[in-house]
């Protein structure tokens, strides 16, 4: 990193902006009654609750954003009630045991990119996710991708999420799969 300070600088001048950012979006959003949206828009909530990431940790080591990013990001983590991250490509993994020791983060998003997946490449990913007590959203390429990674994790904590969506033959099999106990790892 050839600024490091530089970059110290930045994350310390926009952790507190999220705070007062977040706060005031939650105020107006609860005088006007509604609930709170979050995780991109697709989970009501009466909790401060929001999807994190940083794609600048994908090009920093884990060293270096102990210095610089981590402290940031703390902050942001301790505005929320709830916090999900987006983890995001195989770039952000060596942080992973960093963010998993955070307490208020409850669950990661992990995307593997385009052309890496299907999700049950990294089944060691999600196992280390859940094995730290954090809940997972799985993005499965497929139905049966979703499939092929259930035997190999506990349900409880597990959001599966299709990014085309499924048509309702095989959101029926999904619905029966991961309601049969014995699909999923004991």
């Amino acid at each position: 990193m050839d600024d490091p300070d530089g970059v110290r600088a930045a994350a310390e001048r926009i952790a507190p902006c999220f705070k007062r950012m977040h706060g005031d979006l939650e105020r107006r959003i609860r005088a006007a009654g509604q609930p709170l949206v979050a995780v991109d828009g697709d989970v009501p909530s009466h909790h401060r609750m929001a999807r994190l990431g940083c794609d600048f940790l994908a090009l920093i080591s884990p060293k270096s954003a102990r210095n610089t990013i981590y402290p940031a990001i703390e902050q942001h983590i301790a505005a929320l009630e709830f916090c999900w991250w987006h983890l995001d490509s195989a770039g952000e993994l060596p942080h992973l045991d960093w963010l998993l020791a955070q307490p208020g983060i409850r669950g990661i998003q992990w995307v593997y990119g385009a052309g890496r997946g299907p999700a049950s490449r990294w089944i060691e990913v999600y196992q280390r996710i859940q094995a730290a007590g954090k809940s997972i959203e799985l993005l499965p390429v497929s139905l049966q991708d979703a499939l092929d990674v259930m035997p190999h994790l506990r349900p409880e904590g597990v959001w599966i999420k299709f990014f085309g969506g499924l048509d309702a033959t095989q959101a029926e099999a999904l619905v029966a799969a991961a309601a049969d106990r014995s699909r999923w790892r004991r």
